[in-house]
């Protein structure tokens, strides 16, 4: 549900909305133990959130997607870390 929301949040240029969802999706994630969704969700929140949590949600996306290899993922956290 969390993803769901937070993708057409994002496409209807409701960031807010999307910041909600991003961090329910995070917590959902974390709690299920959904790595890859947890990285998308916190790739998310780098992009959508500021100053400290989106510094911490940087970090964490790139470290999770190099430690369980989301290549595809990595990318996208990069460029959420150089646009920052």
């Amino acid at each position: 549900r969390w993803r769901v929301e937070a993708a057409l949040c994002a496409a209807g240029h409701d960031d807010a909305g999307a910041l909600a969802a991003a961090r329910q999706l995070e917590a959902v994630a974390d709690r299920a133990s959904l790595a890859e969704w947890r990285c998308e969700a916190l790739w998310l929140l780098a992009r959508l959130a500021d100053g400290d949590e989106a510094q911490r949600a940087r970090q964490a996306a790139v470290k999770l997607a190099a430690e369980r290899g989301f290549g595809w993922l990595a990318p996208a956290a990069a460029t959420a870390c150089s646009s920052a």
